[in-house]
């Protein structure tokens, strides 16, 4: 799921970025820059499918599984989480951020 975020796959926060940062190129006037960024998004995209298609192939039926940690799966799950309600959801995040901005600028 965290790589389907990488690839800006909508209802993720990896969409949510991704549209926002095109959308502020697109408003910005720089239209040239917005196509250069979504071609290097669907360049990223081929490696970032063969990586998760890769992950999930059941060539090597033989091979032995990884036991993984239960605080790992906790951690990885509150991103899965995150990724997914703040994709949703933006609002507060988004609010976040605009916050910071005031609060730390100079």
């Amino acid at each position: 799921m965290l790589l389907l975020s990488q690839l800006g796959v909508p209802l993720t926060t990896g969409f949510y970025a991704k549209f926002a940062v095109l959308a502020a190129a697109v408003d910005a006037g720089s239209s040239t820059l917005a196509v250069v960024a979504l071609l290097g998004a669907a360049i990223a995209a081929v490696f970032y499918l063969r990586w998760t298609f890769t992950l999930f192939a059941d060539d090597d039926l033989d091979a032995t599984r990884i036991v993984v940690p239960p605080i790992t799966v906790g951690v990885i799950a509150a991103g899965v989480i995150a990724t997914v309600l703040f994709g949703v959801w933006p609002g507060p995040l988004a609010a976040l951020a605009q916050h910071a901005t005031v609060l730390f600028s100079p």
